[in-house]
């Protein structure tokens, strides 16, 4: 069958390029002076506006209901964790203070200067 989905071996090859460049990403997101919780949050506000904001198909009025109420409910989120970011950038200022796994999140340490960050700089 020509134009088919391609064989099993080509599948798996394809799916193993994918994990490959998964953990590829995964360990740069470990090294310094990146911040995972910036693309987290913009992987979250991206989703949720993109869900608000853009065109969408239909397909029946039963879709178009659930589309509009699932529209409806991502505005509130949106503002509530915009708020809530708001509030970490100018009260909170360094969320690593109080939560030491937090650290450990934005950047592992490799060695014991790895993660100082105004040696880096």
């Amino acid at each position: 069958m020509e134009g088919s989905h391609g064989s099993a071996t080509a599948v798996k090859f394809e799916a193993g390029q994918c994990r490959l460049f998964q953990l590829a990403g995964s360990y740069s997101g470990t090294l310094p002076l990146l911040d995972n919780w910036e693309i987290v949050g913009g992987l979250l506000f991206g989703t949720l506006t993109s869900m608000a904001v853009l065109p969408y198909i239909t397909f029946g009025k039963w879709d178009a209901y659930q589309k509009k109420i699932l529209m409806a409910a991502t505005v509130p989120v949106t503002v509530v964790l915009f708020s809530l970011v708001l509030y970490l950038v100018y009260e909170v200022q360094n969320a690593s203070d109080n939560c030491s796994a937090c650290r450990h999140f934005n950047c592992a340490s490799y060695t014991d200067s790895n993660c100082d960050i105004e040696r880096l700089v």
